[in-house]
């Protein structure tokens, strides 16, 4: 990003004799200073072993994750991304690019975008990818109020500030009850937070037509913050159908009479399940779940429906019987489909 950006702006000044007025001494250490803890971290986390001292742990804790979209799909979730900010700068777009030769707009742009570009472009798509730029994002915004661009001009972006209309008071009808659907039960704290950002978002819309756009960035900052309490805070968090590692952990501990089992997970590879598990949790498949019960250690193996065929038939062929010890459903986030997870133990297993 910083070198996209020198690229544009010596190009736009015609001379590189502009960097000689940086100073980076105090930010190559502020750098170096945010970065190695990270670095520490990583380093200690690769040696660390999970089932077995020879292999690094994050080699153990499954595959990958990995979201493939087309291009334009960051640009489609950027109200997501960057927040309100989107709406300044979508509506105050024509004046930007009309004012181009503005230092702080050039810089934003020239800093942001040709990393939003690059990412577009790449077949992999990761919310990180594209977060480096969304401060940029912001600061273009913010350009855009300070200037006095940010102001509804025509139908489209009529059309387009309405969001803070429509959207908060959808989710406080919608997320509710669709949560009360899964779990039972209505989350009350999410309805104060979804009911907050519905009574701020129409305010926040009404100044930002009548041109009061500081006063609807204040009121748009509200809006999002109070939604995203709602969703992060109350919503997901709630949703027992979504921890479906803790519950896997929560139940064999309880089953077991040796208190600690360690776990073996067949067709769910998430990393969560090492995490609440301990270091000792496998990744596998069927047959290397009835393996990982053969032995008179307590040890549970948790799995998917779709390996159960090959467990039980490994289970026969090491004459292996196993204990039922009841199945958790939930939801895998990272294929985005429903899973049911069945907890056996080896039959004759000293758990104690």
């Amino acid at each position: 990003m910083a070198a996209a950006a020198v690229v544009v702006l010596t190009f736009e000044r015609g001379s590189l004799r502009w960097l000689a007025s940086f100073r980076p001494g105090i930010a190559i250490v502020v750098v170096i200073a945010t970065l190695t803890p990270w670095l520490f971290s990583v380093a200690a986390l690769s040696v660390a072993d999970v089932a077995g001292p020879d292999v690094p742990f994050l080699t153990r804790i499954g595959v990958p994750f990995h979201v493939e979209a087309p291009p334009g799909s960051y640009l489609l979730l950027a109200p997501l991304l960057v927040g309100p900010a989107m709406t300044f700068i979508f509506i105050a777009m024509p004046a930007l690019m009309n004012n181009l030769s503005r230092r702080d707009i050039l810089f934003a742009l020239a800093w942001g975008g040709p990393l939003w570009i690059w990412v577009e472009f790449y077949p992999e798509k990761l919310p990180q990818y594209v977060l480096p730029a969304v401060p940029m994002m912001v600061w273009l915004a913010a350009a855009a109020i300070d200037a006095g661009f940010a102001r509804i001009g025509g139908k489209v972006s009529l059309a387009y500030s309405t969001g803070p209309l429509i959207w908060p008071p959808l989710a406080l009808v919608v997320l509710p009850l669709a949560f009360f659907l899964i779990e039972g039960h209505l989350p009350l704290a999410a309805i104060g937070a979804f009911l907050v950002a519905a009574l701020a978002g129409p305010l926040a819309w009404l100044w930002l037509r009548r041109e009061r756009a500081v006063a609807s960035t204040v009121m748009s900052v509200v809006t999002v913050a109070f939604m995203y309490l709602g969703v992060f805070g109350f919503i997901l968090p709630g949703l027992s159908a979504l921890r479906v590692a803790e519950r896997i952990v929560d139940t064999a501990r309880a089953d077991m009479s040796c208190g600690l089992p360690r776990i073996a997970a067949a067709g769910f590879p998430e990393e969560s399940l090492v995490f609440v598990g301990g270091r000792g949790t496998l990744l596998t498949d069927g047959f290397g779940a009835a393996d990982f019960l053969d032995s008179n250690a307590c040890r549970v193996a948790a799995v998917d429906t779709t390996q159960i065929s090959s467990f039980r038939q490994r289970l026969d062929d090491l004459g292996i019987e196993a204990i039922d010890h009841g199945r958790v459903d939930g939801i895998n986030l990272r294929k985005v489909r429903r899973v049911s997870i069945h907890l056996f133990s080896a039959a004759g297993e000293d758990n104690s």
